[in-house]
C-alpha cells in the first residue's frame, strides 16, 4: 500500500459537520474523531481519498445487469431504469452505478446535495493559517466529553494563537457552557479580569 491515504465522513442527513470521521494511513486508522475533521499539521501536504458514508436507509441499491456499455451510456440506462422504481421523477434522483453495470444505488438529489454541502463543511473549513494574527488576548475552551469537534483541536488551535490561555472542562461536552453555567461564567470572569 505504501502510503495510501484515506479519509472516512460519516455524513448524516443534515449540513452540520460530519458525525464522525477516521483518517486511515495503510489500511490502519491514525486518527479519529466527530464533527469537523481534525487539524493535523503534520500531515498538511498528503494527498488522502475521500469517502463518504452515508445511512443506508437514504440510499436504495438494487442489482441490475446492464449490458457491456460505456460508462456514460451505462449511467443512462440506469437512469431509466431508476425512473421505473422510484416515485420521484428521475431528474430529482441521483443514480450511481457500480463497477461492470452490476449494482445501481439511487438516492434524492437534495439528500446527495444536503450530503455533499456536509462533506464540504467539514473538509474546507480552516482557520488555521489566520491564527497566529490574532493580537488580542485569547482564551481557547473546550470539553472533552465533545462529539461533535474532537476536544484536541482546541490545543492546536492554543498553539497557533501567541499567548492563548487554553481551559480544557474534563467530562463536559460541547455545551459545556450550558451543562455547567457557573463555572464557564467563572473561568471567563477570571480570563478577563
Amino acid at each position: 500500500m505504501s502510503g495510501e491515504r484515506h479519509l472516512l465522513l460519516f455524513l448524516t442527513d443534515g449540513i452540520a459537520p460530519p458525525e464522525g470521521w477516521l483518517r486511515l494511513v495503510d489500511g490502519a486508522v491514525s486518527a479519529r474523531g466527530r464533527g469537523t475533521v481534525g487539524l493535523d499539521p503534520a500531515e498538511e501536504e498528503a494527498t488522502e481519498r475521500v469517502v463518504a458514508i452515508v445511512p443506508g436507509c437514504d440510499v436504495a441499491i438494487h442489482s441490475v445487469e446492464l449490458p457491456d456499455l460505456a460508462p456514460s451510456q451505462a449511467r443512462a440506462a440506469a437512469r431509466l431504469l431508476a425512473a421505473e422504481v422510484s416515485a420521484d421523477p428521475v431528474d430529482r434522483l441521483h443514480v450511481a452505478v457500480g463497477e461492470e453495470g452490476r449494482a445501481m444505488a439511487v438516492v434524492a438529489a437534495e439528500r446527495m446535495d444536503g450530503w455533499l454541502a456536509q462533506a464540504a463543511a467539514g473538509m474546507t473549513f480552516d482557520s488555521a493559517g489566520r491564527l497566529g494574527s490574532i493580537g488580542v488576548p485569547t482564551l481557547v475552551q473546550h470539553g472533552t466529553g465533545d462529539h461533535v469537534v474532537d476536544y484536541r483541536n482546541s490545543q492546536l488551535i492554543a498553539d497557533a494563537i501567541p499567548g492563548a490561555r487554553i481551559e480544557i472542562f474534563e467530562g463536559l461536552g460541547h455545551l459545556y457552557f450550558w451543562e455547567e453555567p457557573e463555572r464557564f461564567v467563572s473561568s471567563v470572569r477570571e480570563f478577563l479580569l
